[in-house]
C-alpha cells in the first residue's frame, strides 16, 4: 500500500529521462510528487508541518502551474518577461515538473524548453530611486509609486523605456 500522499510516485519515472539535464531539489521532488490540480500538496504539508519556506515554494508552483496549464503558450510567448519575473531558476524547476506531470510532453520538448530557457539573458530593471531624486523626486511612497509605473512601462514595451519617458512619468507623478 502507498501512502495516499505519494499517489504520483510514478512520475519520479519521467524524471529519470531528463534527468541529467536538470537540476533536482527537495523542492521539486515535492511539487512532482504531491501537485496536481487538487490541494493535495496543502493537506500533506499541513499534516507534516513543513516549514513555511518550503509551503511557499510549493504554493507559488501550484499557482504558476496552473498558469501553464491555461497559458499554453507560457514557454513561448514572453518567455523572457516571465524569465524576468519568475527568474530562470523557477522556469527550469516548472519546465521540469511541467514534464513529469504532462505525459503528452515529449523528453524532446523538455529538452528544446530547457535550452531556450538557458539562452534568455533576464533583463534588469536599469531606474532606481538614485536616478529619480536625481530627477527631482523627493523619498516617500509616490517615489516607489513612479518605480513600479516605470517597471510596468518598461517590461510593456519589450524592456525599454526612453529617458524622456522616464521624465514625462515623473513629472505626471510630482504634479
Amino acid at each position: 500500500m502507498i501512502f495516499p500522499e505519494f499517489l504520483y510516485l510514478n512520475r519520479l519515472e519521467r524524471l529519470k529521462k531528463v534527468y541529467s539535464d536538470s537540476e533536482l531539489n527537495r523542492d521539486i521532488l515535492l511539487a512532482v510528487l504531491l501537485i496536481d490540480e487538487k490541494d493535495n500538496h496543502e493537506y500533506f504539508l499541513h499534516k507534516y508541518n513543513a516549514s513555511n519556506k518550503i509551503k511557499e515554494t510549493l504554493k507559488k508552483i501550484s499557482e504558476n502551474l496552473k498558469k501553464i496549464q491555461n497559458e499554453k503558450e507560457f514557454f513561448v510567448n514572453d518567455l523572457t518577461k516571465n524569465a524576468y519575473f519568475f527568474g530562470k531558476k523557477n522556469l527550469i524547476a516548472l519546465n521540469l515538473i511541467n514534464f513529469s506531470i504532462n505525459n503528452k510532453l515529449k523528453s524532446i520538448d523538455f529538452v528544446n524548453t530547457l535550452n531556450k530557457i538557458l539562452k534568455i539573458k533576464v533583463p534588469l530593471f536599469p531606474i532606481n530611486g538614485e536616478l529619480l531624486k536625481k530627477k527631482g523626486m523627493k523619498e516617500g511612497q509616490s517615489l516607489g509609486n513612479v518605480l513600479k509605473i516605470l517597471e510596468k512601462e518598461w517590461v510593456t514595451n519589450n524592456f525599454k523605456i526612453s529617458n524622456e519617458r522616464i521624465d514625462e512619468i515623473i513629472q505626471i507623478n510630482l504634479n
